[in-house]
């Protein structure tokens, strides 16, 4: 039996102060790595093994610790319990009376072995909600400390075109001109200086020379999706003509792609640049122009409105089932004038390019001819947008491509200044996008004419599968500002060519950010500090217990199942720990 009525606690109050500090420890750490930025990796995330293990041990370290201080809650709830119980059975209250029953309810609520009704009970509600917010600690502790994967920003430099001469784009003296001016005359602009500025795209290398190959990426079915593929990248509408070089996996020079995503594992998102867009479509394309047959119906012929682009070829007479383009450059650099005209048959497909509603059939007279006059001006078609190379799309979705690469203007609308002060569009740019559909012009010129590319691009079945009445494309349309199929597939085939300008100009270097995908602790949100919530306030908890908690206890605690014993047999007796006579009954 116990033989001093009062029982010193100290140990109580040295183990309390501990939780208290683990519990505030607890919640300063949960701060802290949604803080402050703690990589597990520096870049990628972790395998499934590494996440199982950090995981598993986080959880089993989280349900110790909870534990450990759900435990001291409990302690200091059943010293306060002892507090009030102890004292009413020494002076004989009846175990059954009502202050009597209410604490044994409370007992009940503390140890969690009464029923849910008690539990919840409002004298007991403080004691349940006490330990459900400190069991939460679990839950934080795991969640607060769990490996997720998020994304910085690092810098990457783009080449793009700085807009300097190139061999294909260049001005000359005309004493140095590499070819007969009345052979090229079409891809020549007289300067104010007294040079010529020279499209030389018929030479081989030249970026026109790609055209065919490049146009067969064109979306005819829905360019509201996507404007063209190129280099395994789906380019919408927002980001038309942009450099490849912020794209292309495989240029022989650094820095590109390849070398970024290979520094990084492929853990990039995102790539973003200030690069020059081709914001509006340089091609106007409508029925004009007129053809003719001169020298005894020996030389078929195509003029332009105005008589300053005319293009002839020799034919047998006029039942020769001839097609007849060309283009002429006139006045600024980038401005052209281009002509697509047919007779006979071949008419129709020329009326189905411009969105014709009304279509010639096929029987005509045979002098009936049809033509198409394009004018040409890339001045202004250029500007200066934050282009975004997005590396994991989903492909779900009815407005997705389907590639895991997409190409895209977040803010179409929105100009942005690159740090370099090079202007968007270069002479050596406007020339190469106003003459780069020098070989869908020329194709087949040694035959027929036949438009093949340009009329695959712009009937619905992607060639004269069906009647000319039933292959007209109708919009949407890839630039905004395109009226027919034919300006659009145009104006994107000068797109695409004039992006690989920067395989053979000298380059600038462009400001771009890199999107790097890694690994840390927690996920950083603001959201995130509510984690730290229910361990502070567990702490809180702690310390109002403790506070309340009698420095020296009754004399026996209902902590320790001998002590309780002993004091069922004192009171059975009669007799207190002083020896005095106790007034009430057997417990």
């Amino acid at each position: 039996m116990a033989t001093s009525i009062l029982k010193p606690r100290k140990m109580l109050e040295v183990k309390a102060i501990a939780f208290i500090m683990l519990a505030l420890a607890i919640s300063a750490i949960l701060i802290l790595v949604t803080v402050l930025e703690i990589q597990i990796t520096a870049y990628g995330t972790l395998d499934t093994a590494t996440k199982t293990i950090y995981v598993t041990a986080t959880t089993v370290m989280a349900t110790i610790l909870t534990r450990m201080i759900t435990g001291q809650i409990i302690e200091l709830y059943l010293c306060r319990f002892d507090d009030q119980y102890v004292p009413l059975v020494l002076v004989g209250q009846p175990t059954t009376s009502p202050a009597a029953t209410a604490l044994i309810s409370r007992w009940r609520a503390i140890l969690g072995v009464g029923s849910v009704f008690n539990a919840l009970r409002y004298r007991n509600l403080g004691t349940t909600m006490t330990q459900i917010l400190a069991g939460l600690v679990t839950a934080c502790i795991t969640a607060g400390l769990t490996p997720v994967t998020v994304t910085r920003e690092v810098s990457h430099i783009i080449d793009m075109p700085s807009g300097d001469a190139t061999i294909f784009a260049r001005p000359y003296l005309p004493s140095e001109m590499p070819d007969p001016l009345a052979a090229v005359n079409h891809s020549v602009w007289q300067m104010s200086n007294g040079s010529l500025f020279y499209s030389w795209s018929g030479r081989g290398g030249s970026p026109a020379h790609e055209a065919i190959q490049l146009a067969g990426g064109i979306n005819i079915v829905d360019p509201a999706v996507y404007a063209y593929a190129d280099e395994g990248v789906a380019v919408r509408s927002s980001a038309i003509g942009v450099p490849y070089s912020l794209y292309a996996a495989n240029l022989p020079t650094e820095p590109n792609l390849s070398g970024l995503l290979r520094e990084y594992e492929w853990n990039i998102r995102e790539i973003s640049a200030c690069l020059p867009v081709m914001v509006r479509n340089p091609y106007k394309c409508r029925k004009g122009g007129h053809m003719d047959w001169t020298n005894n119906d020996r030389v078929f012929r195509i003029s332009s409105d105005d008589n300053s682009c005319i293009k002839t070829r020799s034919v047998s007479g006029i039942n020769d089932v001839e097609m007849l383009m060309w283009w002429c450059t006139h006045d600024s650099i980038g401005q052209a004038t281009v002509l697509i005209g047919s007779n006979f048959n071949y008419h129709a497909w020329v009326a189905v390019a411009v969105n014709d509603d009304d279509i010639p059939p096929y029987s005509v007279p045979p002098r009936y001819t049809y033509s198409v006059q394009c004018d040409v001006d890339a001045r202004n078609v250029f500007e200066y947008r934050r282009v975004s190379l997005k590396l994991r799309n989903s492909g779900r979705g009815t407005s997705s491509p389907g590639f895991s690469r997409i190409l895209v203007v977040e803010d179409p609308n929105t100009p942005c200044s690159p740090k370099h002060n090079y202007p968007a569009a270069s002479d050596t740019l406007l020339a190469t996008t106003a003459t780069a559909t020098h070989y869908l012009l020329s194709e087949n010129s040694g035959s027929s004419g036949w438009f093949e590319t340009i009329n695959r691009l712009t009937t619905r079945s992607g060639g004269y599968g069906l009647s000319a009445a039933y292959s007209k494309r109708s919009p949407p349309w890839a630039f905004a500002d395109s009226s027919n199929a034919l300006e659009d597939i145009l104006g994107l085939t000068s797109a695409l060519v004039s992006s690989r300008i920067i395989k053979n100009s000298t380059a600038v270097q462009a400001d771009g950010v890199a999107t790097v995908e890694f690994t840390r602790v927690g996920s950083g949100s603001k959201a995130a500090l509510l984690f730290a919530g229910p361990p502070f306030l567990s702490a809180v908890a702690l310390v109002v217990l403790l506070a309340r908690v009698k420095r020296r206890g009754p004399g026996y605690e209902s902590t320790n199942p001998g002590e309780m014993v002993d004091l069922g047999m004192v009171v059975g007796m009669g007799v207190s720990p002083t020896g005095e006579a106790v007034k009430g009954g057997r417990l």
